[in-house]
């Protein structure tokens, strides 16, 4: 068995789909699907560090071909993003019930 490039955002060596990995090989991937759509969101009072891997997972999703949207959201850190998702009117919930598609109530 040979490995392969897939073309994925990880820029990695991947096997291909059809393919069985060997054991303790825990990536395979297919490569972005067509129209996929990434939301990520980073509280802006987070360190530098969730500000910098967000943007590294858009900048490597969106090469892929990935529609991605970051929500950089004033005032919030991880556990106050969470914690808005029980809020219907949040950013949040209102963003990832554009990106699922689902009737608003």
């Amino acid at each position: 068995m040979t490995w392969s490039r897939c073309g994925c955002a990880a820029k990695t060596r991947c096997w291909d789909w059809t393919e069985k990995p060997p054991t303790g090989t825990a990536r395979r991937c297919r490569g972005a699907p067509v129209g996929a759509r990434l939301l990520l969101a980073v509280g802006a009072t987070e360190g530098l560090e969730f500000h910098r891997q967000a943007r590294a997972l858009e900048q490597a999703w969106g090469s892929a071909g990935v529609a991605v949207e970051v929500l950089d959201l004033a005032g919030e850190n991880h556990f106050s993003l969470a914690a808005s998702l029980g809020n219907p009117a949040s950013r949040l919930t209102r963003a990832l019930v554009d990106l699922v598609g689902a009737p608003r109530g």
